[in-house]
């Protein structure tokens, strides 16, 4: 049975458990139904005439992440990979010795031809500021939440069909 809600949802909360406005078809802020049983939750699907093939799918999308891809992770996963490669570049180039700072492989990323035309590619502004892409890749890289992506298995050694070793994307990273 599902549980009443208190207070109205927050468009935040609202993206959360029904995805982005535009997969509704509207771009403009809403406030989202108070559903609080499935019939009033099936009147809500009949009337924005929702398939219920359509409302499973969006479900499984959102809710249990069934496809494993969304368009923001991808692009999370690409900076990732895109940085791994630059250091795993700068690692061949030096040998031994130790490799520049972590800073200095980012912004050699963002400022690259590939970064800017994937950049493009996602729903991003139009215009890129370099200053603030450089922050952001590097607090991401530097958050204990993202452990969780630099695992053995998600990168390949640049023009190689090789995956990484956990070892070499802890030295890496």
């Amino acid at each position: 049975m599902a549980k009443k809600r208190k207070k109205k949802l927050t468009l935040k909360e609202a993206e959360k458990i029904t995805g982005p406005l535009s997969d509704w078809g509207q771009y403009e802020n809403f406030t989202p139904p108070n559903i609080v049983d499935l019939q009033q939750l099936g009147r809500f699907i009949r009337e924005n005439g929702i398939s219920p093939t359509e409302a499973i799918n969006i479900i499984k999308k959102y809710k249990f992440k069934e496809t494993g891809s969304d368009s923001r992770r991808d692009w999370k996963m690409f900076r990732f990979t895109m940085y791994i490669w630059q250091r795993h570049k700068e690692k061949l180039k030096i040998g031994q010795g130790k490799l520049p700072t972590k800073i200095a492989s980012i912004t050699e990323v963002v400022r690259s031809v590939n970064f800017k035309k994937m950049y493009q590619a996602y729903p991003n502004p139009v215009m890129i500021d370099e200053k603030a892409e450089v922050s952001n890749l590097l607090k991401l890289i530097g958050d204990k939440r993202q452990d969780s992506s630099f695992k053995e298995g998600n990168f390949k050694i640049h023009n190689t069909n090789t995956l990484m070793t956990q070892g070499q994307i802890d030295e890496l990273r």
